[in-house]
């Protein structure tokens, strides 16, 4: 009995709780409170080490936020430096189409209707005129008659969905 009071329990319990001790029913307690002291020194240790290793990525992850802040700041003040960009629009042929047909005006050169058209699908030419056919697929057929001065003279849009 005196080598489990030596390792489990303090030298400075009362002389009540030796006078207990001694007893057949204190072992019990005994040994409970010695295996008490064992389960509360063990996750008090378990703790430090882990107190340690939390205290580790705390750091860690301290000096990445601030890398990262830091990081953040300099594309902040290099963006604020570029003018801005368009803001982009997801691009529609359709609607890019129909605002080319719409650009066109009469007595244009040819050469202009090319650049805002681009080149015809097909063309015909009959006498002192030059018709450009340009098929779009899913709207249909749109024409242009050039005249023999080489002028936008007369056009028909696609008629599909227009």
């Amino acid at each position: 009995m005196t080598r489990a009071r030596k390792m489990c329990l303090p030298p400075n319990l009362p002389a009540q709780f030796w006078a207990l001790a001694r007893s057949r029913q204190a072992a019990a307690v005994i040994a409970f409170f010695c295996a008490l002291g064992v389960a509360l020194a063990i996750p008090a240790h378990a703790q430090e080490g882990d107190t340690d290793s939390l205290r580790q990525q705390v750091q860690s992850l301290t000096q990445r936020v601030d890398k990262l802040e830091t990081e953040v700041h300099a594309l902040q003040h290099v963006q604020a430096q570029q003018p801005a960009a368009p803001v982009s629009q997801s691009f529609d042929p359709e609607a890019s189409r129909r605002h080319a047909w719409n650009e066109l005006k009469e007595g244009m050169a040819a050469a202009d209707v090319k650049k805002i058209l681009g080149p015809p699908s097909s063309q015909f030419k009959t006498g002192n005129i030059t018709v450009w056919y340009y098929h779009y697929s899913g709207v249909g057929s749109g024409s242009v008659t050039i005249s023999s001065d080489g002028k936008l003279s007369d056009w028909q849009r696609p008629s599909h969905g227009w």
